[in-house]
């Protein structure tokens, strides 16, 4: 694979769980708003960041442009694929945290019909 795509595709991995929490956020807010979102989106994140850091150090080793970039990551011990379901759930915080104010945001801009003024309630 070529260097300028590897890269957005190791990005991209690596910044799927946030992606996917705010998704998953919105998706709650706008069509289920009587579920406990929050605690959907941190399972969802949580399973979501330990499947990235697997996919991720998997992807980086076989798709890597160059034979000494891929002897590189294959030389480091693989300690985050280990701890990943470990420490996951502080980075999913972290995550929550950062797009907390994002979704927030996009919420009140575009708030769902039923909660729109001049529109009864169900």
């Amino acid at each position: 694979m070529k260097e300028p795509f590897y890269s957005i595709a190791c990005w991209a991995i690596r910044l799927s769980p946030v992606l996917i929490m705010g998704t998953v956020w919105l998706l709650c807010h706008y069509r289920f708003p009587h579920f406990q979102k929050v605690w959907i989106v941190l399972s969802i994140g949580y399973l979501t960041g330990v499947l990235s850091v697997w996919i991720y150090w998997d992807f980086a080793a076989s798709y890597a442009p160059t034979e000494e970039i891929a002897d590189e990551i294959l030389s480091k011990d693989g300690a985050p694929q280990v701890f990943a379901p470990f420490v996951m759930p502080i980075f999913v915080c972290i995550y929550f945290a950062l797009m907390w104010p994002i979704t927030w945001l996009v919420t009140r801009i575009c708030a769902r019909k039923e909660l729109a003024p001049g529109n009864p309630q169900p």
